[in-house]
């Protein structure tokens, strides 16, 4: 039997690809990042048995590829239900959009597939799996693995990021913090044009300066993969800091 590796879970996603599902999650390991990758598993919503013969006929007018099936769970109202299986995630929102115009209730669309996978295994965070092992550049990636819950906690290393910027949204520094006294990290990235003097005449070895936007988050690319971290922590950081950069760096790129 192939032995079990043992894991904690950082991200989940759900994509396309060639017209079927495909499920990643990636792991913080004792051994190093780790890739998980599911593939084929259906995208899926309920609906009262009652309506199958309706649904069914909304969905194949539509020329929309579905499987259904009769399933032992009922809703609250102890109306027996019918669980109706997509191929992907496209297909899928074309038909809930199909069947919310002709006002027919739908149940758990809303539970994304990643998430759905790991509650029918009832894993939460850590994870025991097995499965072909495939050796990439900087991590191991395990496709189509066998996984099920367990209790692992790695020690993560964390990294606090912050953006200051100007009210039209211009970078002027990203700073980088994590207070390990082992393996810590104290660094702020400045935007200067004349940064090549401010490094002459400066003391503080935490503090790099760079001539523009540019320069900024390459430096910023360089400091994120040197460090490694496996969790970036900040003040509503997903909603400003990361969209900002984001945004930045498509304009720098496109300039």
């Amino acid at each position: 039997m192939i032995p079990s590796s043992q894991g904690f879970i950082l991200t989940r996603h759900c994509s396309n690809f060639n017209g079927k599902n495909i499920i990643h999650y990636w792991l913080a390991t004792d051994a190093g990042p780790v890739k998980l990758s599911v593939e084929n598993e259906p995208s899926l919503f309920f609906v009262e048995a009652q309506k199958q013969e309706i649904v069914e006929k909304y969905l194949s007018d539509h020329q929309i590829k579905f499987e259904s099936k009769p399933i032992d769970l009922q809703n609250f109202s102890y109306q027996k239900m019918l669980v109706i299986y997509f191929p992907c995630g496209s297909i899928f929102y074309q038909a809930k959009n199909l069947l919310n115009t002709y006002e027919i209730e739908i149940y758990e669309s809303s539970v994304r597939e990643a998430d759905r996978y790991l509650m029918e295994r009832f894993i939460c965070a850590g994870v025991e799996f097995r499965g072909q092992r495939i050796e990439r550049s900087n991590f191991t990636e395990y496709q189509q693995p066998q996984m099920k819950g367990c209790d692992f906690h790695p020690q993560l290393r964390l990294l606090s990021l912050d953006v200051e910027c100007s009210s039209k949204g211009e970078l002027y520094s990203i700073g980088l913090f994590n207070g390990d006294s082992s393996n810590g990290m104290k660094k702020v990235i400045m935007v200067d044009p004349l940064a090549h003097q401010r490094e002459m005449n400066q003391s503080e070895e935490w503090i790099e300066w760079v001539v523009d936007e540019k320069n900024l988050l390459l430096k910023l690319q360089q400091c994120i993969q040197l460090y490694d971290p496996d969790i970036i922590i900040g003040w509503n950081i997903i909603n400003f800091d990361f969209k900002l950069m984001i945004q930045r760096a498509k304009k720098t790129t496109s300039s």
